[in-house]
């Protein structure tokens, strides 16, 4: 009888060792879930009165995908919900419910997962992830978050999954993965983060956090298990990739030493480059020239990925002469816009200081190498091409604005010539040029009102042999009666023009910091 309370202390003393290691087997998760910066909810109040909301389910390389159910089943959560059921279809998976236990089992392609009603906790042939929101049982079916579909089940089974939370799309298809590797390595007072791509791509970093830093891949179709890393290594704490519909974002978490960062291409083009330097300033590894930086460590890092002093913008009247470019149902004519444009673009730069030049000031054609190497002369710190746009069908509208695809090739009927080494030359502005896009696309969008066509990429001529960073404005759709008419009128195009200054005024001031740095040297 005396042994009875030693026998209880045993137990207590088996389930406390049971949580301290199911907690350290949880804690690898946590680093994923903060990489986002989105927290788990801690009580989240099922809705099970949501409206069924329709999301698309698309197929890569095929036209037609098929629609099915789904639902905001957490209130006040915006996470969409799909059921079982439509998994199982997408992934031609089998399942097994146990309705004691109130867990699902899910084979497919020889994995196999385990989910519980109402638990973040997933089980993966042993191995144990949390998801932000968990899986609900509502309606005779276990409802599972797109986020199971996106971090989980795609990258184990080998499956590329991109979620547009706009559209409502899921799109699955085969992994024809571009970016497919990382590495890690370390230096005294730098970390090189390395990103092995299959072609040359382009991309933006972003870093909006002080333990954060965004590369976004324009074009990406990104190995998310390949590039996930849970550990510390140097000056980064955590990377993690995620997938959307047309481009992909990798996110590197940071120590709060990294004072600086910078970003440039290495291998052809083929691997993206993210060195991270220490706030006392140390010297990064060539190609790169080091610069001095004395910043608080509250301050987010700085990218000094290569300096950029805006005094002299080009601006790139597309088209002229013989050359009329689009053609608008009313007989508008986009070579005559764009100059328009240009020259109301022009005189704002000028009365805020700012030297312009512009490749055409007449109704003439010159030619895409002309133009360029018009830039180049003029020691233009800054190219804008500016266009309309057009479309055989009608409908079509809004601004796009483009940069280079280091992969594009040259239009039909073009040889390369002598221009393979100004693509070359090109390509170490990507990181602006990119920049500068989004920036533009950001202001035009915003002082229009004009739908948002986004940041693309384009292999055009006249971007790859300009020796700064180079953008080209698309304003609108000639072929779309209502934007023919908006750009006919004197007041939308001071508006275009006036948003584009905002725009390369911002890119100024996000980069005169980094001249200074560089001039102490």
């Amino acid at each position: 009888m005396a042994r009875r309370p030693i026998d209880v202390t045993h137990r207590w003393l088996a389930v406390c060792a049971m949580l301290v290691a199911l907690a350290a087997v949880l804690s690898p998760a946590a680093p994923a879930l903060a990489a986002r910066g989105e927290i788990p909810e801690a009580e989240p109040r099922l809705d099970p009165g949501a409206p069924q909301i329709e999301v698309t389910i698309g197929f890569h390389g095929l036209r037609d995908g098929f629609g099915v159910p789904g639902r905001r089943l957490l209130a006040g959560s915006t996470e969409v919900y799909l059921p079982s059921s439509a998994m199982a279809t997408i992934f031609r998976a089998g399942r097994y419910w146990q309705e004691s236990l109130r867990r699902l089992t899910v084979r497919a392609r020889g994995n196999t997962f385990r989910l519980t009603a109402g638990s973040r906790l997933i089980d993966m042939d042993g191995r144990a992830m949390l998801l932000r929101t968990p899986p609900l049982a509502v309606d005779g079916d276990l409802w599972l978050p797109v986020e199971f579909m996106l971090s989980v089940m795609g990258p184990t089974v080998g499956e590329m999954v991109a979620w547009d939370p706009a559209e409502r799309e899921l799109t699955v298809g085969s992994s024809e993965f571009n970016v497919t590797g990382l590495r890690i390595s370390t230096q005294t007072r730098s970390t090189l983060v390395r990103l092995s791509c299959t072609e040359p791509l382009g991309w933006r970093a972003d870093t909006r956090r002080r333990d954060l830093i965004v590369l976004k891949i324009y074009g990406g179709e990104v190995d998310r298990g390949a590039l996930t890393f849970g550990r510390s290594r140097g000056l980064v704490r955590g990377v993690e990739a995620r997938q959307y519909s047309d481009h992909a974002k990798v996110y590197v978490r940071i120590s709060d030493l990294v004072g600086s960062f910078r970003t440039y291409s290495a291998a052809g083009g083929r691997e993206i480059v993210l060195a991270l330097e220490e706030n006392v300033g140390g010297a990064l590894p060539d190609p790169q020239p080091h610069g001095h930086v004395n910043m608080a460590a509250s301050e987010a890092p700085r990218d000094v990925t290569l300096p950029v002093r805006v005094r002299t913008v080009v601006l790139d009247p597309g088209h002229g002469g013989g050359e009329p470019g689009r053609v608008g149902p009313d007989g508008t004519l986009e070579k005559e816009i764009n100059l328009k444009v240009a020259r109301e673009l022009e005189k704002i730069l000028e009365k805020k200081g700012l030297r312009v030049v512009l490749t055409r000031e007449q109704d003439r054609l010159i030619g895409l190498d002309e133009r360029a190497e018009a830039a180049n002369r003029a020691g233009g710190d800054i190219f804008v091409s500016i266009h309309a746009n057009g479309w055989f069908n009608g409908e079509a509208r809004g601004i796009e604005t483009y940069f280079l695809d280091p992969a594009g090739g040259f239009p039909e009927g073009e040889e390369p010539g002598l221009f393979l080494p100004w693509e070359q030359v090109q390509e170490r502005h990507l990181a602006r040029s990119s920049d500068l896009a989004e920036i533009l696309q950001a202001a035009l969008v915003a002082r229009t009102g004009a739908f948002d066509r986004g940041v693309r990429r384009g292999g055009y001529r006249v971007l790859r042999s300009v020796d700064m960073p180079a953008v080209l404005v698309e304003m609108g759709f000639l072929s779309n009666r209502d934007e023919e008419r908006k750009l006919n009128d004197k007041n939308y195009r001071r508006r275009l023009a006036e948003a584009m200054a905002e725009a390369l005024l911002t890119f100024r001031e996000r980069y005169e910091g980094t001249v200074a740095e560089e001039e102490e040297r």
